[in-house]
């Protein structure tokens, strides 16, 4: 199963109509909108003894993961939750992007300013799931129906 992420942030207009508190129970209601294409990844595995796992920076998921659902659940992703917020993690990440195997944190906004986005480049969050589940995504486990077909013969081999 694949989790898909909605990626909320907030925007430059936000910031000029709503003065935020740092409490994101208080400041979620004004965080509306989020940026595409939204980010998939794989969440959920059946177990198998072919699977192994290389915890090595370079790959988060385990060698022969077989198949993946089809189905994606949509997450509702809030990296950037206040100013204050955006703030610290830059700050807290100044050290880390130093690193050669940090690659993530390198693209972490060097400024607040830099985090923000403009209300047009974003898309308004009008509570819809199945505009949700529309939306673009960037695949990082790419699937063919062919490549399924030989990994499912592979599985029940015990190949794979």
């Amino acid at each position: 199963m694949q989790k898909k992420s909605i990626d909320y942030v907030i925007t430059k207009e936000d910031l000029e109509e709503y003065n935020f508190t740092g409490d994101f129970s208080k400041d979620k209601e004004h965080i509306k909108y989020f940026k595409t294409p939204c980010w998939t990844e794989g969440r959920f595995f059946r177990y198998r003894k072919n699977i192994k796992w290389d915890n090595g920076i370079a790959n988060q998921y385990p060698e022969n993961v077989g198949i993946m659902a089809k189905e994606k659940i949509l997450v509702k992703h809030y990296q950037y939750r206040s100013p204050q917020q955006i703030q610290k993690r830059i700050q807290d990440r100044k050290e880390t992007k130093k690193r050669k195997d940090a690659s993530a944190w390198n693209r972490m906004p060097e400024t607040l300013e830099s985090s923000l986005f403009s209300r047009c480049e974003c898309i308004l969050d009008e509570n819809n799931i199945k505009f949700y589940q529309n939306q673009n995504s960037i695949d990082n486990i790419k699937r063919t129906k062919i490549k399924d077909f030989i990994k499912l013969i592979l599985i029940k081999l015990g190949i794979y």
